[in-house]
Order: structure tokens, then C-alpha cells, then sequence
């Protein structure tokens, strides 16, 4: 059977800045807690040392409501990466400084682990503009940081991540 399904292709930058506007725009609980460990169960670990740090996984998938995280995200998986617990924001930190930190390591995390592009069905092509779009609607009300434009979040918040991730990727090469 045929599909009649078109694809669009669909770059790393527009990922990115889409996934940033749906991060900057969610409640951090609809992301937050969703993080999992790559340790299935530490009591049963005659191995584990309790000095030793956690790998944390997060995954985020695509669908036709926008992004959605956790190990059992529905939708098309856009990235998943991981981060050392130690990596973690210090509970003696204030709310918003523990909050700026998580975001840091997820706007960090999916600019390296971002594919260079990925073909998607219109509808989540879609998705991926939808969210760009509404975060400029927002204009800043509810939207961490405050900022007030997908253009203003890219500069300060994305693109120097994008930047220095690039320019430690040529070193790579």
C-alpha cells in the first residue's frame, strides 16, 4: 500500500529553536520529571557504590500536540540524550537558578545530540513551526527568562550553544 504521506525536511536550526521555544514555554513539570535514570534498580546492585553518579536520560519525541518527553514519549523521537548526576543543580540553589541550570543542560544536550536535519511527515513539520509561532504570540508573558521573540531566544539563549558546540565539533574533524 502507498503512502500518500509527504515528507519535509526539516534542519537542525529550526529543530532546535522549536524545541527551545516549547522548553521556555512549558510548565517545567511537564518536562522535569520526566528524566530517568539508566539505573533499572540500585538496591539489587551488590556492585553500586553509593559515590558513584547516575547517568540521567532525557528523550523527547514529536507528535501532533508538539513535544513530549520521557522513556515512553509518543510521537516521532527527535533526541534523547544523557547527562551525569553530578551535573545536577545543587538543592541549596534558589528555584530560578536550579531552573536556569536544568534548561542550560537541555538546550546544551539537544544541540549536540540534534540530528542535522530529519524528514517528517507535513502534520509534525507543522508542529515544528507551530511552536516558533505561538512562542511569538507570547510575547514574553509566562515564558522563562522573559523573552519576547523566538528571534531574541535564539540569539542569547541557543545560538551561542550552537556556536561553541560547532566550533568544538571542527576541532573533532
Amino acid at each position: 500500500m502507498k503512502s500518500n504521506s509527504k515528507t519535509v525536511r526539516v534542519y537542525k536550526e529550526q529543530i532546535l529553536l522549536s524545541f527551545a521555544c516549547w522548553l521556555y514555554m512549558s510548565p517545567p513539570e511537564e518536562w522535569m520529571t520526566k528524566a530517568f535514570s539508566g539505573r533499572i534498580n540500585k538496591q539489587d546492585d551488590e556492585h553500586y557504590d553509593q559515590t558513584h553518579s547516575d547517568m540521567y536520560f532525557f528523550r523527547f519525541a514529536l507528535n501532533g500536540d508538539g513535544f513530549e518527553s520521557g522513556p515512553d514519549a509518543n510521537g516521532v523521537e527527535i533526541f534523547t540524550f544523557s547527562f551525569n548526576s553530578l551535573m545536577l543543580p545543587d538543592s541549596q540553589m534558589s528555584e530560578q537558578h536550579q531552573l536556569t541550570k536544568l534548561v542550560m543542560l537541555l538546550v546544551t544536550g539537544s544541540v549536540v545530540s540534534v540530528p542535522e536535519y530529519i524528514d517528517l511527515p507535513e502534520s509534525l513539520e507543522f508542529e515544528i513551526r507551530d511552536q516558533i509561532l505561538t512562542f511569538d504570540l507570547m510575547r514574553g508573558e509566562n515564558v522563562f527568562k522573559g523573552w519576547k521573540s523566538a528571534s531574541e531566544l535564539w540569539a542569547n539563549d541557543v545560538f551561542p550553544h550552537t556556536s561553541l558546540y560547532l566550533n568544538s565539533a571542527q576541532c573533532i574533524h
